[in-house]
């Protein structure tokens, strides 16, 4: 072949490779050195008429840049396929476009932005579609050549093409999860820590208050945890006080040894109360509903004593910032739980107390309607089983909200709401494209670009038909609202789209196609999940601690409303959130746990050491409440661990203890035989659940016993015998003992005598005798 020919031949492969690729900026290696933003509410192209494309710049090199160019290319080839515009934005599909428009940004100093607004002519616009999603790649570079040294940044997007309005637009539903993020210290011990964690979560300056805030007004529905705004109790170590003390409070006594007791040790309560308790323990108060009725601590005698806590405070204020949003609201149930996790667990009874929290009063009156929201996939035969449950446990059918890959869509194009039997409608949401619209590592105008092009080539499949869409934002991806409120709204201006809320899809569910799910949904196109944290261990953990709270709650007076309460919190390690920080997870638990021992532990019996000096003698032994409420129907039994000493009779405790105080009670002991024996002072709830520091081990008592039969009496024998031997001896030496007589008369009488020989007559000083004639 000639030179000539071997140069045509180049030369035609090279304008054929161009003809092919068009303008492609270059590929380079390095990190980009600007940070390149669209904004989100971009212009829709017209035929022949002139079109703008803005955004900023901002110089991340970290040294200063000079003439800075951005350059706008575009294809003419359409995007019409979901899979077309997934390629093109991706990177993996290469098109054909032309440089046409360009602005210099000028010279950039380090970390400065600088906005920009490239103006594509009408002559470049000459296309006659009625609507169009249309290749487009921003090319930033230094200087005004576009290769791979001065290139920049280079972002694929789309120019959106609309002339007129549809007549059937896809209704758009947008739902916004309000949820709580997996931070253990909200679920602790009152103080600091917690305040500061719930201040981080719900507080003026949180994530969720910012969504709030950025959503105000807008056409979207939040689907809210009832947590954020009713907070549950703290892991206090204590119980709340009652507001008043219950009548008939036995007045605190104190050890006091008996003649046949001698105590070598003074009698003081082990365990004292060292915190006040916290007022988040009432937080819920009557506003924390349960399956079995109200929760309030209250009753006709005592009432919770009004708080002023800190994390109720930040609650009640984000209430009210979501009843003034003007956004529709849809609950989950109390936690949010982990509908897919705890049913592959069968955990049914946990399953069961998360869906049968009712709402209470001040959360119905900003909506009455809760949902179903499965966080991974799982099988219809799952679904089914979950539907039951759910129907069981609340008494009415389950709003459900499914991903489209779940059911069966042949027939059925382009609709979010179908029927389903046992349920009282199925909301389908694409989570493909709901993965993109929380995406925050996606610059906000590209996103709203790419999702009105994905949801164009949804409309132009069967564009005369009425078909909806609905978007949920995955949990816990909110960042940035502010970014995400913008996405939302610039959406919604394409004119293929319509807005329609949640519950105006839903409403429409009894005319709706009907659903049937997949025996196994197809695979995402999106990462799944993390895996289910919670494992059998914890549930066996969650049982016992269940049971603990049983014992505290049958001694501690007013108890329905720390039942409910306590028992919410322990259930908090079901939720979803704590997928993918199972170490969180288990740090509740332990704190739960900690939380119930402690309070075990506050009532308890006061260890001490007695001598037993006699055969029998009364036993004082001092139970102490350090509980800030009063307990009642104690237990206390008597258990030597040596048969040297019998308890005839079981001690018998008070009605009732008051808080922080303590009361002695005294039982007759007798002596068997001497020694040192341990006496097991075991203190029970009315199960049995054992009271006291040592949930193991009772506290032990003890007692010297010393009974006397064995050496007093001889002892009183050689005392007595001594006696009679010392008085015989002088008895022998005095000898006769004799009376003085006067001469000639009778013996006188002694001095010291007195004599009533006659009642009817007065003695006589006189007592000399008279002579004989006298007589």
């Amino acid at each position: 072949m000639s030179r000539l020919r071997r140069a045509t031949a180049v030369w035609v492969a090279l304008l054929t490779l161009l003809g092919l690729v068009g303008f492609a900026p270059p590929v380079y290696a390095d990190a980009p050195t600007v940070a390149l933003h669209l904004d989100p509410a971009g212009e829709l192209a017209s035929k022949n008429s002139p079109t703008t494309v803005g955004g900023t710049v901002t110089n991340t090199t970290g040294g200063p840049l000079d003439q800075v160019v951005v350059h706008v290319a575009l294809g003419g080839s359409l995007l019409d396929t979901p899979y077309g515009v997934s390629s093109w934005s991706d990177g993996s599909r290469r098109m054909a476009q032309q440089e046409v428009a360009t602005t210099t940004v000028g010279n950039l100093a380090p970390g400065q932005t600088v906005r920009f607004t490239a103006t594509i002519a009408a002559d470049k616009l000459g296309y006659s579609y009625t609507y169009a999603s249309l290749p487009m790649t921003i090319t930033v570079t230094e200087g005004s050549a576009v290769t791979s040294t001065s290139t920049l940044q280079s972002t694929r997007t789309t120019l959106e093409w609309g002339t007129q309005s549809a007549t059937t637009p896809i209704g758009t539903t947008v739902i916004v999860p309000l949820t709580l993020p997996a931070d253990p210290a909200l679920f602790g011990p009152a103080g600091a820590a917690r305040t500061a964690a719930w201040t981080k979560a719900i507080g003026p300056n949180s994530a969720i208050a910012r969504t709030v805030a950025a959503f105000q007004g807008d056409p979207v529905t939040f689907v809210v945890d009832p947590s954020i705004v009713d907070p549950p109790v703290a892991a206090d170590p204590d119980l709340p006080p009652l507001s008043t003390p219950t009548q008939g409070e036995p007045p605190t006594a104190t050890a006091a040894p008996s003649s046949s007791t001698s105590p070598s040790a003074t009698s003081t309560p082990t365990s004292t109360p060292t915190q006040t308790p916290s007022p988040t323990s009432t937080a819920s108060g009557t506003d924390s509903p349960t399956s079995s009725g109200p929760t309030s601590s209250s009753s006709s005698s005592t009432t919770t004593p009004t708080t002023t806590d800190p994390v109720t405070a930040l609650a009640d204020t984000l209430l009210r910032q979501l009843q003034d949003s003007r956004v529709p609201v849809w609950w989950t149930p109390y936690g949010d739980p982990d509908l897919t996790g705890l049913g592959s667990l069968r955990a049914n009874q946990i399953l069961q107390r998360m869906l049968g929290r009712g709402l209470p009063q001040r959360l119905a009156q900003v909506s009455t309607t809760t949902v179903a929201w499965p966080a991974a996939d799982q099988s219809a035969s799952a679904t089914g089983a979950m539907l039951r449950l759910w129907q069981a446990a609340r008494g009415s059918a389950a709003s459900l909200l499914l991903p489209t890959r779940a059911v069966d869509a042949s027939g059925v194009l382009g609709t979010d709401v179908r029927r389903l039997t046992g349920t009282a409608g199925v909301l389908l949401y694409d989570d493909r494209l709901s993965s993109l619209l929380a995406d925050a590592s996606v610059d906000p105008g590209v996103r709203v670009r790419r999702l009105q092009a994905e949801l164009l080539a949804l409309y132009q499949q069967r564009p005369g038909d009425t078909r909806s869409a609905a978007l949920v934002v995955p949990r816990t991806a909110i960042s940035d609202p502010q970014s995400l409120s913008a996405v939302v709204a610039a959406i919604r201006t394409a004119p293929w789209l319509s807005t329609a809320t949640a519950t105006q899809s839903l409403t429409a569910q009894a005319k709706a196609p009907a659903a049937r799910l997949l025996s196994t949904p197809a695979a995402p196109s999106i990462p799944a999940p993390p895996p289910v944290p919670v494992g059998r261990d914890d549930l066996r953990q969650l049982a016992e601690f269940r049971r603990r709270l049983d014992a505290v709650t049958s001694i501690a007076v007013d108890s329905s409303g720390i039942a409910a309460d306590r028992g919410r919190a322990l259930d908090e390690i079901g939720s979803v959130r704590w997928r993918g920080n199972a170490t969180g997870l288990r740090q509740v638990l332990s704190a739960d746990g900690t939380a119930l021992a402690n309070i075990l532990a506050k009532v308890t019996v006061n260890p001490s050491s007695v001598n037993l000096l006699a055969d029998s003698g009364k036993l004082s032994v001092t139970v102490v409440n350090g509980l800030s409420r009063p307990v009642h129907d104690l237990r206390l039994t008597l258990q030597p661990r040596k048969y040297l000493l019998r308890i005839p009779e079981q001690p018998t405790l008070p009605a009732q203890v008051g808080a922080t105080s303590r009361t002695s009670v005294r039982t007759t002991v007798v002596a068997v035989a001497p020694g040192e024996v341990l006496v097991d002072a075991v203190l029970t709830t009315p199960d049995g659940t054992l009271l006291g520091p040592d949930p193991t081990s009772p506290t032990q008592l003890s007692i010297n016993v010393r009974p006397p039969s064995s050496w007093i009496y001889v002892v009183l024998g050689i005392v007595a015998g001594l006696v009679l031997l010392v008085g015989t001896l002088r008895s022998i030496r005095r000898g006769r003992p004799t009376s003085p007589v006067t001469p000639g008369g009778p013996l006188a009488t002694p001095a010291e005598a007195v004599i009533d020989a006659d009642p009817q007559r007065a003695p006589t000083d006189d007592l000399t005798p008279r002579p004989p004639d006298e007589e």
